[in-house]
């Protein structure tokens, strides 16, 4: 339950800095193979009864490089995996 009290509030806030900060990117990233870590974490989902939001990045990583940051909220009709 704590755990769970804890994941809505940081939804809330990824929410309000996603809105406040609300610029519509592409950001492409790729890896070598399918089994290549991407270096960051999501929150969220229609599970949730929310949106999709990056949670994570690992500094210097492809991710971090590319710009993808926390808050961001992924959308999922553009989220391809190849």
């Amino acid at each position: 339950m704590w755990f769970r009290v804890q994941q809505m509030r940081q939804l809330r806030l990824l929410d309000v800095a996603r809105t406040s900060k609300a610029q519509p990117r592409t950001i492409v990233l790729t890896r070598a193979t399918r089994d290549e870590v991407l270096h960051f974490n999501v929150l969220g989902g229609i599970e949730r009864g929310c949106g999709l939001f990056i949670n994570k990045v690992e500094k210097d990583s492809k991710a971090d490089i590319v710009g993808l940051k926390r808050g961001d909220q992924v959308c999922p009709s553009v989220f391809l995996v190849m």
